[in-house]
């Protein structure tokens, strides 16, 4: 029975509880009634009777402890029928100033026949009249329901709007949290975003010096016969140290992205690359991780952060399937191809496998093969509805010692036939090979001119002068500043596509750390190639075919 029905009759009258026990327990009428209506009449509709719960206390401290104990119990009394006069022991007043105590919310009817407290009185000692009520004896049987009726529907209504009010409340302090830490985490992106910014730039210049200069040293040793293995092995070193201070530059890009980022276009080699440094070291230990990435791999639809987050627990189950004692028989395989709507991701282990009945319930929550207390069994559950949640589809393959093949397919933002036909549409007839180059720092044009000696280059240090050259001139490729792109319908892309059709689409940004959350939201709706300062010849050259092969 619910709470909203239960009714307490407190009185030293035995009778009177036989009254109230009628009157709110009678059916509104009597079934053999109810039978000869039915058959002169026909079926009728009547409306369903309330029905209540209805409990007898004989003394004031009876009442106080069944009250108590409904609370405790948690069903507490909706409705109080209370006598005044019950010796030998407390009055109807003082038991309810009593039952309060226990329970304030329950609502209580005063009955009475004498004059033993005047208005005042009671008001002094019960407070205002919002939670209680008079009857006079003797009682009418329709006022006693519609007090039972009235007061019960009251109680009932007072706890809805208690219960939403909690969850208003409770909704204001989650969006407050969540306020707040956005706003931390907007904080600790502009840092990091300015961090990375200041030290982009000069690894990028330094780096490529490096790479220079060990060139020509290799080729001066090559035509002199002088032994430089030294200096060379020095530069070596040096090249590969700047080249790992730029891997932590690029991972707080990475993160930078992470915290502030929308679902949009993502990066799935960056990512796969990402997040196998990750977790290398903590699988390295028991085995091997192999990677396959196919090249030139479109961007896929959701947040960078949630797939990075589905993928490294899909790897660190697969790290933790494979044996303590044989890590050069045990392998993980990560592959990334193309699969035309989707890419695909697997991840493959050679471990312990599961068994062919829990196959079928790894995606369930709380569901684990491990030892209690090693696994809450929610990994997988989330990655399920991280990949659902963007349009894409998760498998898994396993059986008990032949280990486990996780599948992801991510649908793409544009296929890579569509890609290649675009571009076909896009690229200039021009037999000589132009570059663009949108950026005002002119050490990083001597890097991007001396990785790109192929290319006759264009140099624009204004968005403003970059649309003047493209409307004189066709570029097989532009390579611009992220920071000088520009938001919105004033940005580089669209004014680009205002001047010449379809030079848009051989825009290649190069990027740092955007520092605002629109200008990420900009980058995420375009679907330009980029690269990553601070970038390596290589890098730079990967991305050129796909905006100029067919002018090579």
């Amino acid at each position: 029975m619910s709470s909203a029905n239960r009714i307490l009759i407190v009185d030293d009258n035995r009778a009177i509880h036989e009254d109230f026990a009628k009157v709110l327990g009678a059916q509104s009428q009597d079934s053999t009634l109810d039978s000869l209506e039915s058959e002169l009449f026909g079926a009728t509709d009547t409306a369903p009777e309330t029905t209540f719960t209805v409990d007898s206390a004989f003394q004031g401290e009876d009442a106080v402890a069944m009250v108590h104990r409904a609370v405790q119990e948690g069903a507490p009394y909706s409705l109080i029928f209370m006598d005044v006069r019950m010796p030998p022991g407390m009055d109807g007043i003082e038991t309810t100033r009593r039952v309060w105590e226990s329970d304030p919310n329950v609502q209580v009817v005063i009955c009475t026949a004498y004059s033993d407290y005047d208005w005042e009185s009671m008001s002094a000692t019960l407070g205002a009249a919002d939670r209680w009520l008079i009857l006079k004896k003797p009682f009418d049987v329709v006022e006693v329901r519609q007090m039972a009726y009235s007061q019960t529907r009251k109680w009932t209504l007072a706890r809805e709007a208690e219960e939403h009010i909690d969850t208003l409340e409770r909704r204001v302090r989650e969006r407050t949290a969540a306020l707040q830490r956005t706003q931390k985490l907007d904080a600790l992106a502009r840092l990091i975003a300015g961090i990375g910014h200041e030290l982009s730039t000069p690894l990028l210049v330094a780096g490529g010096n490096l790479e220079f200069a060990l060139e020509e040293i290799e080729g001066v040793q090559a035509d002199s016969g002088l032994d430089m293995s030294t200096v060379c092995s020095d530069l070596v070193n040096s090249r590969d140290a700047i080249r790992r201070v730029a891997g932590v530059v690029k991972d707080l890009h990475i993160f930078g992205q992470h915290v502030t980022a929308q679902t949009g276009p993502v990066d799935i080699v960056e990512l796969v690359n990402a997040t196998t440094r990750l977790v290398h070291s903590q699988l390295s230990r028991r085995g091997r991780l192999d990677t396959h990435i196919e090249p030139d791999l479109p961007r896929v639809i959701g947040t960078r952060g949630t797939l990075e987050q589905a993928l490294m627990a899909v790897m660190m189950n697969a790290a933790q399937a494979l044996p303590d004692n044989s890590p050069a028989d045990s392998r993980v395989e990560v592959r990334v191809e193309d699969g035309g709507e989707f890419v695909v991701l697997t991840v493959k282990d050679n471990g312990c496998g599961i068994l062919r009945e829990h196959v079928a319930r790894v995606f369930d929550p709380f569901f684990t093969t491990r030892p209690v207390g090693e696994g809450k069994g929610l990994g997988l559950t989330i990655c399920h509805e991280i990949v659902t949640s963007v349009g894409g589809k998760i498998d898994i393959e396993s059986s008990a010692g032949t280990g486990t093949t996780v599948t992801m397919w991510l649908p793409v933002t544009v296929t890579r036939a569509e890609r290649r036909r675009s571009q076909l549409r896009a690229q200039p007839h021009s037999a000589t090979r132009r570059v663009l180059i949108v950026e005002d720092e002119s050490y990083i044009v001597c890097q991007i001119e001396r990785a790109l000696p192929d290319y006759e280059v264009v140099v624009a240090p204004t968005i403003e002068e970059a649309v003047l050259r493209a409307q004189t001139a066709d570029f097989d490729a532009v390579l611009s500043d992220v920071d000088l792109h520009g938001v919105g319908e004033q940005s580089l892309y669209h004014r680009l596509a205002a001047a010449r059709a379809g030079l848009e689409d051989r825009l290649i940004l190069m990027t740092g750390l955007t520092t605002t959350a629109a200008g990420q939201a900009h980058l995420d709706s375009v679907a330009t190639p980029r690269v990553h300062k601070p970038f390596s010849r290589e890098e730079l050259r990967a991305v050129m075919p796909a905006c100029s092969q067919q002018a090579a």
